[in-house]
């Protein structure tokens, strides 16, 4: 039986990673802490949402756990069925929940995380890490494993600890267990301890590429590239936003953002009109989308107006929108697009300051009219 880090004997074993998106860095990282045998006893998982803590953290989780000598985590031994099966007796997970959350939320969140780590949302408004979650981490610490010697602990949102919660984990990282070791997943270091960082190797996961969004996208057949490669510039290296995105329709939230330009052009009441309907329809998180996508697609006009054409056609982030962009650079030859560019970066600013949404519409489009003609 395998038993890496109780040693430092080294081991021939590759991690499989095959539904970890991205983090070339990060899977190169654990792949030569696994194989020299010698397992830090606390690593913190560091970086953006969306970018594959979670799932790289619960995948890593089950390599340290499985029993097979060659590949890890095998999914066949009786370590990976455990864990798999979400019923592992050495595999611990410790997430902010509220001390009334009932037993069939708690149970959703753990089959979402075994599901769709990249897609976890936890059902509770600002949700801590309380003191009775370490306190039963310590008491379950106390107890003897079962089957083998190496126990694990996945500690999701760390930063979300209360105070006490985070003197007592400081406490077991101080004089951690033997063959027991800590996976603390955060997307706000800042919020941490120092002390607790310092008991922790960092592992950096940096925000994903737009190629590896849409590659993975592809492969989970999500829609055709054209649609897909949208997603990916909109989801700003979050797989999570991507996945979002697929769900709520990326291409609408273009169609609007596109009609809020062309509304712009027409009389102020029905600049007032679109603009109060579109806000009463769509969510803060929505509308931001939507003029998120109205960026991209004034920067792709402004590329076909600027740079030689098949320059820019090979970066269009919207060439199925090729013709429309052309029929507005024609119209409006002089549109200052740099300056419409930054009047909406301005909307989504006002909308995550809670400015009223149709107040921000409205005076955005009404601005945007003024970009058509240089003074």
């Amino acid at each position: 039986m395998r038993n890496p880090g109780s040693n430092g004997k080294k081991f021939d074993v590759k991690i499989n990673f095959d539904k970890i998106v991205g983090q070339q860095h990060v899977k190169q990282l654990l792949q030569q802490i696994l194989e020299g045998g010698r397992l830090a006893h606390a690593y913190l998982f560091s970086g953006s949402e969306g970018t594959g803590k979670l799932a790289t953290a619960a995948r890593f989780a089950q390599a340290i756990l499985c029993e097979n000598a060659e590949e890890t985590p095998c999914g066949a031994c009786k370590s990976c069925l455990q864990f798999t099966s979400g019923n592992h007796p050495n595999y611990m997970l410790v997430y902010p929940h509220p001390k009334a959350a009932k037993d069939v939320e708690k149970q959703s969140v753990v089959q979402m995380i075994k599901e769709k780590p990249y897609q976890v949302k936890l059902p509770w408004n600002a949700p801590q890490i309380s003191i009775d979650s370490i306190r039963e981490l310590r008491r379950n610490l106390g107890l003897k494993t079962f089957g083998h010697q190496r126990r694990v602990i996945i500690l999701l949102d760390a930063h979300k600890m209360t105070r006490e919660a985070t003197n007592a984990v400081l406490k077991v990282l101080e004089e951690p267990p033997p063959d027991t070791y800590f996976l603390l997943i955060s997307s706000d270091q800042e919020n941490l301890l120092p002390t607790i960082i310092s008991r922790c190797q960092l592992v950096q996961f940096n925000n994903l590429t737009d190629e590896d969004i849409l590659q993975s996208l592809l492969a989970g057949g999500r829609g055709t590239e054209s649609e897909l490669r949208l997603v990916a510039r909109m989801a700003r290296g979050s797989m999570r936003r991507a996945l979002q995105l697929v769900e709520t329709g990326a291409g609408e939230m273009k169609e609007v953002g596109v009609e809020l330009l062309r509304t712009a052009f027409k009389r102020y009441s029905e600049i007032a009109a679109y603009g109060a309907e579109i806000a009463g329809k769509y969510e803060r998180p929505q509308l931001k989308e939507i003029l998120e996508s109205l960026i991209l697609w004034l920067r792709d006009a402004f590329l076909l107006e600027n740079v030689l054409q098949a320059q820019a056609e090979a970066n269009l982030t919207n060439p199925d929108d090729q013709e429309k962009m052309q029929k507005f650079v024609s119209n409006f030859p002089q549109f200052q697009y740099r300056s419409a560019i930054k009047e909406v970066e301005t909307g989504i600013r006002m909308l995550e300051k809670y400015v009223q949404p149709a107040v921000v519409l409205i005076v955005m489009m009404g601005k945007l009219r003024k970009y058509a003609i240089k003074p």
